[in-house]
């Protein structure tokens, strides 16, 4: 059976970049139907695309009076992939759905996978990024995924061995102020 690919609408992708950081989750999601909310402070924004909130303001981790307000956008496949990247680290739900990525989201010049992103990102900001792999170490102790970080972006990879050819199968946006 060939593998599930999202494609993300490029016109909802731009909407959705279009926000700031800290625009409350009443300005995003008015619109939106109750089943859109994959949890309290994560909703689907758009197929693939999903908005994420917190109670706290940005850099100074206060109560935000205004209630949840915008931090990141994540971008994956389905549902499954949002569970394996969240709190949660469900790597068995995990329905191994791929993704189409959109350019907007790589370093210029960048194709989607591990090593040009990180070629892409030494270029881009002279430092690199931070690489680092997650655990379920409460637990289990199980691999959940490997990571490029930065300031603006982390890129999520399945693969716990070293690939420069595998594609991220999910990547959130930090919104900035």
């Amino acid at each position: 059976m060939a593998a599930v690919i999202t494609k993300i609408d490029p016109i909802k992708l731009r909407k959705a970049l279009s926000y700031k950081q800290g625009t409350p989750m009443a300005s995003i999601v008015t619109t939106l139907s109750d089943d859109a909310f994959y949890s309290p402070k994560v909703c689907r924004f758009a197929p693939g695309i999903y908005m994420t909130f917190s109670d706290r303001m940005p850099r100074t981790a206060e109560i935000n009076p205004e209630g949840l307000c915008l931090i990141s956008m994540l971008i994956a496949p389905d549902d499954s992939a949002v569970r394996r990247v969240t709190t949660k680290h469900d790597i068995e739900g995990d329905a191994g759905a791929l993704l189409e990525v959109p350019e907007e989201l790589l370093p210029t010049g960048a194709t989607p996978s591990y090593g040009a992103i990180l070629r892409g990102l030494e270029i881009k900001n002279g430092k690199g990024s931070l690489e680092a792999a997650v655990y379920r170490i409460a637990s289990d102790g199980l691999f959940v995924y490997r990571k490029i970080e930065t300031p603006d972006y982390v890129y999520f990879f399945r693969g716990r061995e070293d690939s420069n050819g595998e594609a991220p199968f999910a990547i959130r946006y930090k919104f900035t102020a």
